[in-house]
């Protein structure tokens, strides 16, 4: 509203001068017209003063002030055929392209019509801050969609304005580290220094790049910069990387496997990948390993098995081999083998808090030997890493399983100290009110987990609570 008003300012003013300095007698019902839309305006009105603006052209139709604040005020109201029309008007009175080009390219990116075309240049984008703001937004929305093609010419030009622009610099780095990684130091060192969020995967990625320079491997340093992608979830960025590394070594089995991982994290198929990896190292554990993973999401455990026993065989303490399996043997029904093989990895890996929770996370599940197993899985798993909320949210639902209400009500209460913000903790602190008998509280606690976060899997299950007690979510 705040925009609204300080361009409502200026276009008053605008109306004023347009009045006072005419050049030309003005009949008086335009003046009137003029007089009301500015009215209206310090009224915040924007629609009235829009349709006095149209009443005072009837009478000056040539007039470019009002054709220019009428797109102005169009555009805030979202006719954005109307802002196109008057920007057709301006053009036709002769104003000079340069003159509207702002107003071009807001209209551009509300139309979702941007192209680099239409663009300003990268120095006036100063004059321009609602279009440079929406540039930034729809840069980093192809980016994060792993439209590059499209957000490259987007984040040079913003670059090009000589602004601060971290989010970008650090955007067109990484892609330059991914695409082309010997000539990205300079980006990541900028990225580097700007102590930034993205500044710690660029000190990572310029060690990869320097630690390779007397190696000169450039397939395996492709390979590496996706696994540093990897890491963070850039799946997009990832796959350019493993695909560069392909490019330079076909017979790459481990670049193939990793990027038909990479496909898979972003929604793309990538057992073709997968299997082509196979088909170069058969016997590397890692790789048998992702194509399981693969059968898993794809609902096919019985393709799975026979590849995790394979690995589990060639690499017997990889304590992720003996968790795949009881992932997998819990899709194929086989429990008791679920259960054997969780405890396995916990035994391998000890003090691996991850591989505690794993096996909790099976036995609250299916609700099997929860005093036996996930109740000291979830202690071990805290004493590892004490500050976990998923551990104390864990640990309350299992005290709640077992109606143990006080030990349940303590460690949701801490769950929901170190994150209250958390749906699935509201969700089961409602559980453990309705349980409770006290349904005001257990109400409150579910329209909490929706409030937070409406499309959470929790917050639906909240919902369908809410639905079960007469009320409507």
């Amino acid at each position: 509203m705040t925009y609204l008003r300080e361009n409502g300012l200026k276009l008053a003013l605008l109306l004023l001068l347009l009045v006072l300095l005419s050049p030309t007698a003005l009949a008086q019902p335009y003046i009137q017209a003029v007089e009301q839309a500015q009215s209206a305006l310090a009224f915040g009105r924007i629609d009235q003063s829009l349709r006095n603006l149209e009443q005072a052209r009837h009478f000056e139709p040539a007039a470019y002030a009002l054709h220019k604040n009428e797109f102005q005020l169009s555009f805030q109201l979202g006719l954005l055929d109307d802002a196109e029309h008057h920007l057709q008007a301006l053009a036709g009175l002769g104003l000079r392209p340069e003159s509207v080009r702002c107003s071009n390219l807001q209209l551009a990116l509300a139309q979702n019509k941007y192209s680099p075309s239409i663009a300003v240049e990268p120095a006036s984008l100063s004059s321009c801050p609602e279009a440079e703001i929406a540039l930034r937004q729809l840069a980093s929305d192809y980016f994060e969609a792993g439209q590059f093609e499209q957000a490259l010419p987007i984040l040079e030009n913003l670059l090009a304005s000589g602004d601060e622009n971290e989010a970008e610099r650090t955007m067109l780095a990484y892609f330059t580290a991914a695409n082309d990684p010997t000539n990205a130091t300079d980006l990541l060192r900028q990225t580097q220094s700007s102590q930034g969020p993205g500044s710690e995967l660029a000190v990572s990625l310029l060690m990869a790049i320097q630690d390779n320079l007397e190696l000169e491997t450039p397939a395996y340093l492709s390979a590496r910069i996706g696994q540093l992608f990897s890491r963070e979830a850039e799946w997009y960025l990832a796959q350019i990387a493993f695909e560069r590394a392909i490019a330079e070594d076909p017979e790459y089995a481990q670049a193939w496997g990793y990027l038909g991982v990479a496909k898979e994290s972003s929604g793309r198929d990538g057992g073709a990948d997968l299997t082509q990896a196979l088909r170069l190292a058969p016997d590397d554990p890692v790789l048998l390993v992702m194509q399981a993973t693969h059968y898993n999401q794809n609902g096919q455990g019985s393709l799975a098995l026979p590849l995790l026993e394979k690995a589990a065989g060639i690499d017997p303490e990889n304590p992720a081999i003996a968790s795949a399996l009881g992932q997998t043997y819990t899709l194929t029904g086989d429990l008791e083998g679920a259960k054997a093989a969780y405890r396995q990895a916990t035994l391998l890996a000890p003090d691996e808090a991850p591989f505690w929770n794993l096996l909790a996370d099976f036995s609250l599940q299916h609700e099997i030997d929860i005093d036996r197993l996930a109740l000291p899985a979830l202690r071990n798993a805290l004493i590892l890493d004490p500050g976990a909320i998923k551990g104390w949210r864990s640990l309350g639902y299992a005290h709640y399983l077992q109606g143990n209400f006080p030990l349940a009500k303590r460690a949701l209460t801490r769950a929901l100290t170190l994150s209250p913000t958390d749906p699935a903790t509201q969700y089961f602190l409602g559980l453990l009110f309705h349980a409770e008998g006290f349904t005001e509280e257990a109400i409150a606690a579910w329209k909490a987990a929706i409030r937070i976060s409406p499309e959470h899997a929790y917050a639906k299950l909240a919902g369908r609570a809410l639905e079960n007690l007469g009320i409507v979510p």
